[in-house]
């Protein structure tokens, strides 16, 4: 059986990230944000499932920061 994955358009990613294309393409250089798969020259999509990975890492990430700041204080 073959494991398939859906991928997603660049607009698709701006609506569930709620960032600008701009901002995750500064992500992408900056080797902060999920790796893209480039189907054509000017076509690039991501995985659906490294998306939400990416999501919840920074979930994570935001918690533990507002965690480490609450104890701080």
């Amino acid at each position: 059986m073959i494991n398939q994955k859906t991928l997603l358009p660049i607009r698709e990613i701006c609506k569930r990230t709620r960032l600008s294309r701009s901002a995750i393409f500064n992500f992408r250089i900056s080797g902060q944000f999920s790796l893209a798969i480039c189907l054509g020259r000017k076509r690039i999509t991501w995985v659906e499932s490294d998306i939400d990975e990416w999501i919840e890492q920074r979930v994570k990430q935001n918690r533990i920061r507002q965690a480490l700041d609450t104890a701080n204080k």
